[in-house]
């Protein structure tokens, strides 16, 4: 909603100062020349089966305390209507533009000031879990139902782990907003200091509320910000879906599905890799090792599926997690860390057994389906 790091310029839909009735909200360049026409065709390549989920990065300058884009600034209180009237204007917009969303976080990254500095020049907003919460109960929740977009779902904080569990907690100990969201977005980027025990403890005090990562990127913390055919990266993309899977999260958002060769466009020099990367000059692309990892998910693990328990014994340094389809059957993703290749016995009691190998350094996926009592063989 608006620009974000990786746009090529800071924007928002309400740049005139002072435009309190959102008289001049308009989309963007950006909206209408890239965003509109890939989204539509993606959705005719996939039949309208694409979920769109939207956040801002931030308020126009004008809106806010200290009239800055930085992260390091907040809602001036008394726009908190207007904001929400913002959110409205844009649905409508992309209506308009024959797009409907399916979901919305108040706000990326409301706490990314505690461990971004302004020195960044990254975009953003502060919001506390109270604020946010009092705002989505007051101001956007009314919004959205008077201007007929009630079915959007609301996800609030759209964090890292670092907010886990307080986050929530604190929102959600209001029945009205605990009524109101549909679930918890998380991000990626501290995963590997952070355990993931909070995911399943928010799972268990809010078990009616989804858990969905919304932002996933490699590259953030390395000097080297491209590497081509890294299949390192590849298994850290592999090794956090299996796990945030294994805790309670229902579906994992990469970032950037495109960059160029240097990791961008990034205004802010926020370089990063990507599962694709675009060579302009040679007019090529190469789908990175990320890419193929995301297939082994979203090609077999279809929507509605569930995850089930799996067990390992002696299978140091092997990683796996399962899923019942809609279509009856189960996909088993493997994930193999180890230099050499492993044997591997697979046992289900509906199934019966089978042995695999799988080569070192690799990802697998195996379907099969549980034959009905009512199905010949």
């Amino acid at each position: 909603m608006g620009g974000s790091d990786f746009s090529t310029r800071r924007y928002s839909y309400a740049m005139t100062e002072n435009d309190t009735s959102l008289i001049n909200f308009d989309l963007q360049m950006e909206d209408y020349i890239y965003k509109i026409p890939v989204i539509k065709r993606a959705q005719e390549l996939k039949e309208n089966k694409i979920k769109l989920l939207t956040a801002p990065w931030t308020a126009s300058p004008w809106m806010k305390m200290n009239y800055s884009w930085l992260n390091n600034d907040k809602l001036n209180p008394k726009y908190q209507q207007l904001w929400a009237d913002y959110f409205g204007k844009y649905f409508e917009a992309y209506r308009n533009a024959g797009l409907e969303f399916w979901g919305v976080s108040p706000q990326n990254e409301p706490a990314s000031y505690i461990y971004v500095e302004p020195s960044k020049n990254a975009s953003g907003m502060i919001w506390t879990p109270e604020e946010e919460r009092d705002w989505i109960i007051e101001h956007l929740s009314p919004t959205l139902k008077k201007k007929g977009f009630e079915h959007i779902k609301i996800f609030v904080m759209d964090e890292n782990r670092l907010v886990l569990p307080d986050w929530p907690k604190k929102i959600f100990q209001d029945k009205r907003a605990r009524d109101i969201a549909s679930g918890i977005a998380v991000h990626f980027y501290f995963d590997n200091v952070i355990v993931p025990y909070n995911l399943g403890e928010i799972k268990r005090l809010f078990p009616e509320k989804s858990i969905i990562y919304t932002e996933a990127c490699v590259g953030v913390f390395e000097d080297q910000k491209v590497i081509l055919g890294s299949w390192r990266r590849g298994e850290m993309y592999a090794k956090n879906i299996i796990e945030n899977m294994l805790n309670w999260v229902s579906s994992w958002i990469d970032w950037n599905i495109a960059l160029d060769m240097t990791g961008g466009p990034n205004f802010i020099n926020n370089f990063v890799d990507s599962p694709v990367i675009v060579n302009s000059a040679a007019d090529e692309f190469y789908k990175q090792p990320m890419f193929y990892v995301l297939g082994h998910f979203s090609k077999y693990v279809q929507p509605n599926s569930v995850r089930i328990g799996t067990t390992m014994e002696n299978m140091n340094k092997v990683q796996t997690v399962a899923f019942s389809t809609p279509d009856g059957g189960v996909v088993l993703v493997i994930l193999n860390l180890n230099e050499e290749k492993k044997a591997i016995l697979i046992e289900d009691p509906k199934k019966g057994t089978t042995r695999i190998n799988v080569p070192g350094r690799s990802i697998n996926t195996m379907k099969y389906w549980i034959r009905s009592e009512n199905t010949d063989p």
